[in-house]
């Protein structure tokens, strides 16, 4: 039994989830578990509507809900030739919403929003799509079931960052989801999602459900986990936006490791022990291409690097209210460094927002930024060099760091220049023309 993990950004349309049913039935033979992840957005709309209800603006907080609910029906009603099931899918959503606005308007009533019940209005978005992708995948002809995740991944009660009890978690799939495989060809499960041993619900923090799939990969004893992505693989950077990126083929676990603590979001860094623990083989790939990067314990010869960019916004912040903040339990995504005094920290907007609601002023307004990363892996110190140099180009540089670690290098910038300008692909080009292949 292997395992598939399907992210949401892959099934933008119909003709996606057509593939799916065609890759599943040619390439993943039963029985196959399939870890489903949240449509595109609808997580980030979801702790959008549980802040928005903080703030005791319940009418917004609850026609967000309406709008995540109306387009997962909308989307049944589209995939699905049988109106019977489109219309018990679209009642699926909406008790699942109803059981969301619930949630929001205690929040509201309370002006409290805990970890708790964040992790529950924000699970919601998983076990939609859980939903929707069993009802098209049944219509096509695949023999389906769904698990829910929360009976399956037992985590610690570390709200919104929970981390997974790995042997709890084995015993659960042995009892639970082994006899399901027994019955049915593909068992559908939801990534992201857990529960405590209690059964309070929980998430494992942003991008877990590679984390997810790992773990399950690892508790049946797969020897092969896929990786569905929009694009075919690991490239040089995001082929996307850099039409000349080229695809990286093959990753040792330990780059990849790295690599992913370096910020490449395709990747979750605490999977990689499960990987190496049980000699899984990762491949990640398209529905619609056939090349893919391979993940093992393999050694890798030549220079390798992975250029991204991600757009923040970047807060400054005495020492004092830093800590006070952190305290608090506001999130910042990284540090960017100091500068008299101040910490110059990067956060997402929403946490921006946060950080108001906690009372804390930043000393200046918080701006627009571009956090600029590239990862190498290199035997020779020139290549590194040549990295740091092209880095150092960079116009509207306000902060740089270097971390050199043996034959790998990880140097960030934050950039202030506007985030509409092709920086990452100048980047990328500058440094591949020093590549030793």
């Amino acid at each position: 039994m292997n395992v598939v993990k399907i992210g949401g950004s892959s099934l933008r349309s119909v003709a996606d989830f057509e593939r799916l049913a065609q890759r599943l039935q040619r390439d993943h033979p039963p029985p196959t578990l399939v870890v489903v992840s949240a449509l595109p957005g609808v997580t980030r709309q979801l702790e959008e509507a549980a802040f928005t209800a903080e703030r005791n603006d319940l009418d917004r907080a609850t026609a967000i809900v309406e709008r995540i609910v109306t387009t997962h029906a909308g989307l049944g009603r589209e995939l699905l030739a049988d109106p019977a099931a489109a219309d018990a899918l679209a009642m699926l959503a909406a008790e699942v919403g109803e059981r969301i606005e619930r949630l929001l308007r205690g929040v509201a009533l309370t002006g409290v929003l805990t970890p708790r019940t964040l992790d529950r209005i924000v699970s919601a978005g998983e076990r939609l799509a859980l939903h929707l992708l069993r009802h098209v995948l049944s219509e096509r002809g695949l023999d389906t079931t769904a698990v829910a995740a929360e009976e399956l991944v037992v985590t610690d009660d570390r709200f919104g960052n929970a981390r997974p009890l790995v042997e709890e978690t084995t015993l659960r799939v042995r009892e639970r989801l082994i006899p399901q495989a027994q019955r049915s060809s593909y068992v559908l499960t939801e990534g992201f999602v857990g529960a405590t041993a209690g059964g309070d619900v929980t998430t494992m923090g942003k991008e877990s459900s590679n984390l997810t799939a790992a773990l399950l990969a690892h508790s049946i004893g797969a020897r092969e986990l896929v990786f569905y992505t929009p694009v075919a693989g690991i490239f040089t950077a995001d082929p996307q936006r850099v039409p000349s990126a080229r695809l990286v083929a093959h990753l040792s676990y330990d780059h990849a490791e790295h690599l992913a603590y370096a910020g490449l979001k395709l990747l979750y860094p605490t999977m990689f022990p499960l990987l190496r623990r049980g000699g899984i083989v990762l491949r990640i790939t398209a529905l619609d291409a056939e090349g893919h990067t391979t993940i093992a314990d393999v050694a890798q010869n030549g220079d390798v690097f992975v250029a991204m960019e991600e757009p923040m916004q970047l807060v400054r912040l005495d020492f004092d209210s830093f800590a006070r903040a952190c305290r608090l339990g506001w999130q910042y995504r990284d540090i960017a460094g100091t500068e008299r005094g101040d910490v110059l920290a990067l956060a997402e907007p929403h946490q921006v927002t946060v950080l108001d609601q906690l009372g804390i002023g930043a000393n200046e307004p918080a701006s627009e930024c571009l956090r600029l990363c590239v990862w190498t892996a290199s035997s020779s110190a020139s290549m590194h060099e040549h990295v740091e140099r092209c880095i150092a180009a960079l116009a509207d540089r306000r902060a740089t760091s270097i971390v050199r670690t043996g034959e790998e290098s990880v140097v960030t910038a934050v950039v202030t220049s506007s985030v509409e300008q092709p920086l990452l692909a100048s980047l990328h080009d500058a440094i591949a023309a020093g590549v030793r292949h």
